[in-house]
């Protein structure tokens, strides 16, 4: 079944809704492997993002009635992963103490920093490289740089969802992308 066709979707859902397990099951297996991506990224080990991803599911087929068929499935079900991951961590304490530990704000460029990663450097890299790369970065860096890059905040925004402010949001980007560029150069 195609879930990118939107009348087989619907149907998907409706099924979903109706809690049979056929259609919970498509779903489950249509979405797991990008959702699991997210909570990867989110998370430094595989046994935590399972768990994110346990609990990002567990949410979305108890939300599901809420999905009125308005805007993209997509990007409504990445909200509810990045949501689950972000209550994961801070239900942890890990990222409120993470950023109680970055005191300084300054951001200080060096020669080469701005220099972004060619694509051709890109294309040489796995996936799963970049993924390990990312999950090896402090937590700190690691979420703003996630909020940044994949769910398109702006520092502003990411300030506000972690009760941060705005320049330790930019510090631990800019600190994130240069370890990555470094990292996978």
């Amino acid at each position: 079944m195609d879930l990118k066709n939107e009348q087989e979707l619907k149907k998907v859902i409706k099924g979903c809704k109706k809690e049979d397990g056929k259609y919970q099951k498509l779903l489950f297996e249509s979405l797991s492997g990008k959702m699991m991506v997210v909570c990867m990224r989110y998370s430094s080990d595989r046994e935590t993002a399972n768990d994110m991803l346990q609990e990002g599911f567990i949410k979305l087929f108890k939300n599901l009635t809420k999905y009125r068929f308005e805007g993209s499935f997509d990007g409504w079900v990445r909200k509810i992963f990045f949501n689950t991951a972000m209550d994961h961590l801070k239900a942890k304490k890990r990222l409120k103490e993470s950023f109680k530990e970055e005191t300084d704000f300054p951001i200080f460029v060096e020669d080469g920093f701005d220099e972004e990663l060619d694509s051709t450097t890109l294309q040489e890299v796995k996936t799963e490289k970049i993924l390990q790369e990312i999950q090896d970065l402090p937590i700190s860096y690691r979420v703003c740089f996630n909020m940044k890059v994949f769910e398109g905040m702006t520092h502003q925004e990411i300030a506000e969802n972690l009760g941060i402010h705005v320049g330790t949001s930019k510090s631990n980007y800019y600190k994130a992308k240069k370890r990555l560029i470094k990292n996978l150069s």
